[in-house]
């Protein structure tokens, strides 16, 4: 039986008139709010003037358990005409691998029958201390007549108070064919800080994605790094769009000259190993090395959507960098890969310039995005990608998306 909930007076989303800039306000403004009971069931009580909101069902949330797998895969089979590109999301024993694991929190959207109209999942990832919200999903014959503002936020005022101690940042990725996810994401503090042309399918149909992101104070200021970042100067736009957000502080503004050893280049070319690691549901690891060498360049394959991302990799030298980048690349065009992405880190500015220099381009300065448990400090990465085809022109933007766009010149080719 759901808990009954704490009525919360203030007709908060009549207006976007909130500054609500890290989590750490975002809660305050919840706190009567925090304590709601996930494991047994609430309604989020937002009291709103919107009479037409008054009108839609405000759902009761609750944590999945493990027998509600098969109906989360049905609610991705049927949101998304069975042509969900992550397919792990369509299948229940997954599903159910994923919430025993305790990474993934499903939050799920009920009536007051028990019927189960949406979700909106949790991935936890207490070692970087950082979380992702995303998966947002509602029977079709619910859509319009469930209030979204209760089932969303409320969803993450809830996880992210639980979790508050200890994931320092959360991010998550939002379509562009609508803005209905930036804009409720934008009320909870998260806004975008990225952008991702052309990086997904859905619907079978191509689609740009924006990044979205807020931040603890703390992970901000107290644990960030406290070097001053180095970048390029086609960095300066991304790190100054994420300042003005964030008052980030200085930069040193670099722009070196790559002194490359050519004999060194052609040997690494021909000592290049390429290994690629099978999984489930398409997915491929591939991974670049040297023959007796540790340094590495990994990467994940999606063929699903024709895309390269969770990339990663340690060097020795710069020419080891620039050939795994440049085999990074000759992999994209052997797959027909639309599109590819890396994060660089922002105080490697000859690593920022590999990436430029072969083709990659800078789309978001991401502070504090990675967590260095040796150091014990958040450090400030740039995201770099590079994309094929054409970026639809009626993609949907929330304000800040529309001056991001902007701010990065996007341009199709």
């Amino acid at each position: 039986m759901a808990s009954k909930g704490y009525v919360f007076q203030h007709d908060v989303f009549s207006a976007r008139n909130l500054e609500l800039l890290h989590i750490d306000d975002f809660l305050t403004f919840f706190k009567p709010m925090e304590n709601l009971d996930l494991h047994n069931g609430t309604s989020f009580n937002i009291e709103l003037k919107n009479d037409d909101l008054r009108l839609k069902i405000n759902p009761i949330l609750i944590y999945a358990k493990i027998k509600d797998a098969s109906n989360i895969a049905q609610l991705f089979k049927e949101g998304y005409e069975g042509t969900y590109p992550y397919k792990e999301y369509e299948e229940e024993q997954e599903i159910k691998k994923m919430i025993s694991s305790g990474k993934y929190k499903f939050v799920l959207f009920k009536t007051k029958l028990n019927e189960i109209i949406g979700t909106v999942k949790f991935l936890l990832d207490f070692k970087a201390k950082r979380g992702y919200s995303g998966g947002l999903v509602v029977k079709k014959k619910y859509r319009g007549k469930i209030d979204m503002v209760k089932a969303y936020v409320g969803s993450l005022v809830l996880v992210w108070s639980t979790y508050k101690n200890e994931v320092g940042l959360w991010y998550g990725e939002a379509r562009t064919a609508h803005s209905n996810v930036q804009y409720l994401s934008a009320l909870c503090s998260a806004k975008p800080i990225g952008f991702y042309p052309n990086k997904d399918v859905f619907l079978n149909k191509t689609e740009s994605d924006l990044m979205l992101i807020t931040y603890n104070q703390d992970t901000l200021k107290k644990n960030r790094r406290k070097n001053v970042p180095r970048i390029l100067p086609e960095i300066v736009n991304c790190f100054l769009y994420s300042d003005n957000r964030y008052d980030l502080g200085s930069f040193e503004l670099t722009n070196p000259k790559l002194h490359l050893d050519h004999v060194k280049l052609t040997d690494l070319q021909n000592m290049i190993i390429r290994s690629v690691k099978k999984h489930e549901f398409g997915y491929e690891t591939i991974k670049l090395s040297y023959k007796g060498s540790k340094s590495y360049f990994t990467f994940l394959f999606t063929p699903q959507v024709q895309n390269f991302e969770k990339t990663k990799y340690e060097v020795d030298n710069l020419e080891e960098l620039f050939v795994f980048v440049q085999e990074f690349k000759r992999c994209a065009r052997e797959l027909e890969v639309r599109y590819c992405e890396a994060f660089i880190s922002a105080y490697e500015p000859e690593h920022q310039k590999i990436f430029l220099d072969l083709g990659l381009t800078p789309r978001g300065y991401i502070p504090s995005w990675q967590y260095d448990q040796d150091k014990g400090c958040f450090e400030d990465h740039v995201l770099f990608n590079y994309y094929e085809g054409k970026i639809d022109k009626n993609i949907q933007l929330i304000e800040e998306g529309v001056e991001l766009i902007r701010i990065l010149k996007i341009d199709d080719k």
